[in-house]
């Protein structure tokens, strides 16, 4: 359960500044970038 948890805190903060990177890659040029971040 230690492990699961460790894993998870890992990666918890990892997933949203990659899913922002491909966000803004494929966004780049259009309005979406300018919203927050809802996905």
């Amino acid at each position: 359960m230690v492990q699961k948890r460790g894993f998870l805190a890992l990666a918890t903060p990892i997933t949203p500044p990659m899913v922002a990177s491909a966000q803004t890659k494929q966004d780049q040029g259009t309005d979406l970038h300018r919203l927050p971040p809802s996905f």
